[in-house]
């Protein structure tokens, strides 16, 4: 099955791109086609570019697929995955292997890659690209495998602010457990944890040699 077979039905099924509107209300073109704004969810997501994707698809030009990204911003891109996530949670097979306690146990983390075009993001970081600049991708899934947050950040960023925005951002998805690895871990992120009533389960790496630092009290008091 294609990419864009599932695409096709998954929006008959959820209609999640009737989600997408435009950031500017004035002077626009008329709404573009789903074909269109498919082709662009393509583009982004697989990090093609526009330019590549417009000359690989047929009867689908670079100026409609530039002028489909308007209708393309956090806000928008998050209410159509929204529509996905409540589809996808009403269906009885995705809670299969629900925990019986009922508790839902997401994780977070991030991933490094490399910066293909311009972006205020991007930074240099010669331990993950090299001499190229690059990105965090920050990524939170649950336990039924719903990739319900994502955001992008710059490398040199601590991940554990972005690890809050996991609980706070989402309106399908209510995590009562969140893990993450060590980049995630602070103290200010256990104390946020703690007010937000989530459980914070970090995994951390040598936690042996980490005795004599503040992180063992922090745990103990929350």
């Amino acid at each position: 099955m294609s990419l864009t077979e599932i695409l096709v039905t998954m929006n008959k099924l959820t209609h999640y791109l009737d989600a997408l509107v435009p950031v500017q209300l004035t002077h626009m073109h008329k709404r573009p086609s789903d074909k269109v704004l498919i082709a662009v969810i393509i583009a982004l997501g697989r990090n093609n570019g526009i330019p590549k994707m417009a000359k690989i698809s047929k009867y689908i030009s670079q100026g409609e697929m530039e002028r489909a990204l308007l209708y393309f911003s956090p806000d928008t891109v998050s209410a159509a995955s929204d529509k996905t996530l409540a589809f996808l949670d009403r269906l009885p097979i995705t809670h299969i292997f629900d925990r019986k306690d009922g508790i839902r146990h997401a994780a977070a983390d991030g991933q490094k890659l490399t910066a293909r075009v311009d972006s205020i993001l991007a930074r240099s970081s010669y331990k993950y690209f090299g001499n190229e600049p690059g990105i965090t991708g920050y990524l939170a899934q649950d336990n039924r495998d719903f990739l319900y947050h994502s955001t992008v950040f710059s490398p040199t960023d601590r991940e554990a602010w972005y690890a809050i925005d996991v609980m706070v951002h989402n309106n399908i998805v209510k995590a009562d457990w969140l893990s993450t690895d060590t980049h995630g871990v602070t103290p200010l992120t256990f104390a946020t944890m703690h007010f937000l009533g989530a459980f914070f389960a970090p995994r951390i790496a040598g936690m042996e040699k980490r005795a004599r630092c503040d992180l063992p009290v922090v745990m103990e008091k929350f």
